[in-house]
């Protein structure tokens, strides 16, 4: 029973992998699907793009900047 719980995820196949990076998630989000850390995914992705697979960039995982909101705030501070 203990080597259940120790056992790691099975690797996902090249080609899921690819099929995976495409659907649009975040490095974040398929190591959570993996079950592996985030930089376990970007790693990989870097070791195909390297052996020539045209694998496009990982959607960043992050918040989005309200630049016109900042903006806004800098104007509104500097009228004051």
């Amino acid at each position: 029973m203990s080597d259940i719980i120790n056992q790691r995820p099975s690797r996902p196949s090249d080609a899921e992998f690819v099929k995976a990076c495409l659907s649009g998630k975040s490095s974040t989000e398929l190591a959570e699907q993996f079950g592996v850390k985030s930089g376990s995914i970007q790693s990989r992705a870097k070791k195909l793009r390297l052996a020539g697979v045209k694998l496009p960039p990982l959607p960043r995982q992050g918040k989005k900047i309200d630049v016109s909101g900042l903006n806004d705030l800098i104007k509104q501070t500097a009228a004051e």
